[in-house]
């Protein structure tokens, strides 16, 4: 492997990172806003946040595959690369659809009471935020070991 080639993966790895950086910022807002503004609307199948997450997740899975790839890992490096998990998200039903699933009772509760409705969506929007804490779990353990893999590169240098 040429020095040049080492350079470039070093870059591509850091690209990668800050790529998950960049999209668990935008999630972080898109979450802000979802928690302001469905709370009384509900959830729709097609929410913007979405999209950063599906991102983020291609960028992870990007990223610990180009890891795994990697010769100059240890086999202590390759174990922790194989225990973290494939992620894939769960997307929640929309609010319309859900209530489609449930008795005449919650729907009409929703419709007239105005704090069921909000507790109704603030559960929904906390089961997007349940798996978006794993997520930046498991994006804190990738980084790591990206890092770790860097430092293999840089020692050889």
């Amino acid at each position: 492997m040429s020095q040049l080639t080492i350079e470039k993966d070093i870059e591509y790895i850091k690209n990668q990172v800050n790529y998950l950086d960049t999209f668990q910022q935008r999630i972080a807002q898109a979450l802000k806003e979802l928690k302001s503004g469905s709370v009384w609307k509900g959830l729709s199948s097609d929410e913007p946040i979405y999209l950063d997450i599906n991102r983020w997740l291609k960028s992870y899975s990007t990223l610990k595959m180009h890891l795994y790839q990697k010769d100059v890992i240890d086999k202590e490096l390759r174990d922790s690369l194989s225990k973290l998990p494939q992620l894939v998200f769960k997307k929640p039903l929309s609010t319309k659809d859900s209530l489609k699933e449930k008795g005449g009772f919650t729907k009409f509760l929703y419709s007239i009471v105005p704090p069921f409705r909000t507790g109704f969506n603030k559960r929904r929007v906390k089961e997007i935020e349940k798996q978006l804490l794993e997520y930046k779990e498991w994006g804190e353990k990738l980084r790591k070991l990206s890092f770790q893999i860097e430092r293999v590169y840089t020692d050889g240098i």
